[in-house]
């Protein structure tokens, strides 16, 4: 025991240096022994030096008491556990740590600190994460700058700027990018350039991130046309971020260069590149309609027209911002004469503001057989509904329902059952109740689905009366339902419609965009929610009947909108903007 101390040492003191080679080994070392570390770092010659107290003659005696605490803790020759390590100094390093100190002053108000207060804030992380003095000085400016990002404190930005340079630090993409951020943010144009330069002279490669930042710091000065250079440079390379496209628009917009903002608007279109509201909103100030001339006229119905098409094709809902700014633009425009309001449209066949009939959820022939035929191979026939099915199971349900359909009515029997509304009611009794309704007082054809368990666990005499009132088919308890109740309401034919609250969301993920757009308005149209009774008979969110979607006649433009008051995916938009032609 005593000669593994004498060897750990000899190994952990080597020229008055205090060296940590296993945390094991020095948190054992440090419970014996009085020890007071002092890190001083010299301005000049950038030395650190370190103190230790001497060891204790008494305790080093004790060590000798303590062998079976000694192969406990280490379970192993602690003089080969040293040795493996090869006692250097590229040992290791523990993570880097967040120093208080460093936390306090970033956290303060923003203040211009000096190169010394910058140096005793320096010295303490060092010795919080154990640094030596090349990565340390490397890693706290560059851990610093970020951090100062977290409130964007220019002032202490700027002096941690000058003190890297002072302490001999070579700027790196991340610092400088931190930097710059801190600049933009303050609008320091003259700092903003300045980094701008340097990332043109030593970087030709950039990230998305950091193209997004230096064009952002251009679009701020008389030099915002050099954030075209960086785009193009960087096309081929990443995938240029929309914010980065976003803000050369709004810069090409306020200083008039149309035809620029002509060309990145159709590019940003063609990419799919997300057009924010605050870009929108500058193409409604610039291309603004209030003039006489029929040329600048039509340029500026072209552009709202084009953006027009964008929500349309995409889908997209404006916010409520945009569609005050659309209300605008439409009221003050004097090439041609509109007036505008935003008004409440819900499950209605025609505006109640203008009477113009809006248009029908509704799938031509063409989309319908398409939309079974991708149903069929993507969720029927799919590889991941074998994970909760079997072949067997699912090749009986396709024949059953070929024999029997076409239904008018498909029925998530496990989803209705379990509406919470009444607690008086058992589920069976409740499903009975909803079915019956359906068949009896409606005249419908339904087919019910449901699981084993529902056989086995429920009221016999509800169920009994079940199978006696509609089709039913149950599946194994483990077995997804949804994809048998798609295919059995599109092989019913384009008038079937299907009961249940699930969203099916994870079968629209299986979709391509066309096919996916078509599963939406099929599901809209026809899809029933049961919501409760009422006045004794159930009570459905009925199918939507209008496409929320931006729609023209010529004479009118009605725009659906996101006032952010639908709690769910499946409440729909019902704020709309209407615009019609004087």
């Amino acid at each position: 025991m005593t000669h593994h101390l004498k060897s750990i040492v000899t190994h952990l003191y080597v020229g008055r240096r205090y060296v940590y080679h296993n945390r094991c080994v020095s948190n054992f070392i440090r419970a014996n022994q009085e020890e007071h570390i002092f890190l001083t770092e010299n301005k000049i010659n950038r030395n650190v030096y370190a103190s230790v107290g001497n060891l204790q003659s008494n305790k080093i005696k004790q060590y000798s008491t303590l062998s079976t605490v000694h192969d406990s803790l280490f379970g192993c020759n602690t003089y080969n556990i040293l040795n493996s390590r090869n006692c250097s100094n590229n040992a290791i390093e523990k993570p880097v740590k967040r120093s208080k100190v460093l936390n306090d002053a970033i956290d303060k108000p923003d203040t211009y600190l000096s190169e010394d207060e910058w140096m005793k804030i320096k010295l303490v992380w060092d010795e919080d994460n154990r640094l030596n003095l090349k990565s340390g000085r490397m890693v706290f400016v560059e851990k610093a700058m970020s951090l100062t990002c977290r409130n964007k404190s220019w002032q202490l930005a700027n002096s941690l700027f000058h003190f890297a340079n002072s302490i001999g630090f070579n700027p790196t993409k991340s610092f400088m990018n931190s930097y710059l951020y801190i600049c933009k943010a303050a609008e320091k144009r003259d700092e903003v350039l300045s980094i701008c330069d340097w990332f043109s002279n030593n970087s030709t490669v950039l990230d998305a991130a950091i193209l997004k930042n230096i064009v952002n710091g251009l679009c701020l000065t008389d030099r915002w046309k050099e954030s075209l250079t960086f785009l193009e440079t960087a096309k081929g390379t990443i995938n240029v971020s929309s914010g980065a496209v976003n803000s050369v628009v709004c810069c090409a917009c306020s200083h008039k260069e149309y035809d620029l903002v002509d060309d990145l608007v159709d590019q940003m279109i063609s990419d799919k590149m997300l057009i924010v509201d605050k870009t929108i909103i500058a193409l409604l100030t610039t291309y603004d309609g209030i003039t006489d001339n029929a040329e600048w006229g039509q340029r500026c119905k072209y552009m709202i027209e084009k953006l027009f098409m964008l929500f349309r094709d995409e889908r997209i809902l404006p916010s409520m911002v945009v569609g005050e700014a659309l209300k605008e633009w439409f009221n003050r425009s004097t090439f041609e004469r509109w007036e505008s309001e935003i008004i409440k449209i819900d499950n209605r066949h025609n505006c109640p503001r203008c009477s113009s009939p809006l248009e029908k959820l509704e799938l031509t022939d063409a989309e319908f057989k398409n939309l079974h035929e991708q149903v069929i191979k993507k969720v029927i026939r799919g590889t991941d509904i074998f994970r909760k099915t079997s072949p067997q199971e699912l090749q009986a349900f396709i024949q059953f329902v070929d024999k029997s359909a076409p239904y008018d009515v498909v029925i998530d029997g496990l989803n209705v059952a379990y509406v919470q509304f009444n607690k008086t009611l058992r589920k069976s009794q409740l499903l009975l109740q909803v079915v019956q309704y359906l068949v009896e007082t409606r005249g419908y054809k339904c087919l019910v689905l449901g699981r084993h368990h529902m056989l086995k666990q429920w009221n016999k005499l509800d169920m009994q009366k079940l199978m006696d009132c509609a089709d039913c088919f149950f599946t194994e308890d483990m077995s997804e339902d949804d994809p048998y109740m798609l295919y059995a309401t599109l092989h019913s034919g384009p008038k079937a419609v299907f009961v249940t609250r699930d969203m099916l969301r994870d079968h629209k993920a299986l979709f391509d965009h066309r096919t996916h757009v078509c599963f939406i308005k099929w599901q809209r149209g026809h899809q029933l929610a049961f919501i409760n009774f009422k006045r004794g008979r159930p009570h459905f969110k009925s199918c939507r009947v209008e496409d929320t979607i931006t729609q023209t006649t010529g004479d009118t433009w009605h725009i659906p909108l996101d006032a952010k008051d639908n709690q769910f995916a499946y409440q729909l938009p019902t704020t709309w903007l209407c615009a019609k032609r004087l």
